[in-house]
């Protein structure tokens, strides 16, 4: 079941990223943006009461009303069952619900594309990150291919 984060959770969630990822920098990236306030809204798929996927959204520094689909994990034992991609449908839905303009993520297109996130979409954006990496979910259309730079939260720069 898909649910808001709870405060409780944040334990869980931690163990969770280091599993998915075999790092900690995942990790310390959400922890660092919800300490910022920069996190929009975070959300958990939970079976049993135990967590087995979690996505955040996080606010772009600018454009206004730009966010980032910042982070998501599913547990390798879960992997395969369609939890990954529930969860990011429900956290563009989060996005929809704030009026927000586009989504964009750092990450891997062919997994990307699936949801309407494309690179042709974010091919004028001026990005500090990898241009083959970044992708754009324009919610509103006059949004596709728009120029505009990028500024992400300071806990980005990490990266």
């Amino acid at each position: 079941m898909i649910r808001a984060l709870l405060p409780s959770d944040y334990f869980q969630v931690a163990a969770l990223m280091g599993r998915s990822y075999k790092r900690s920098y995942e990790a310390w990236l959400v922890q660092a943006l919800r300490e910022a306030g920069d996190i929009a809204a975070e959300l958990v798929w939970e079976d049993g009461g135990k967590v087995h996927g979690h996505v955040s959204l996080t606010r772009h520094r600018h454009p206004p009303a730009w966010f980032i689909l910042s982070s998501i994990a599913v547990s390798p034992e879960r992997r395969g069952q369609g939890i990954g991609s529930d969860l990011v449908r429900a956290i563009l839905d989060e996005a929809r619900k704030v009026d927000a303009g586009a989504v964009t993520v750092l990450g891997n297109a062919r997994y990307y594309q699936r949801f309407g996130f494309t690179r042709s979409s974010a091919e004028a954006l001026e990005t500090p990150f990898s241009r083959e990496n970044t992708l754009l979910y324009p919610i509103r259309s006059e949004n596709a291919g728009i120029m505009a730079e990028l500024v992400y939260p300071a806990a980005y720069s990490r990266l």
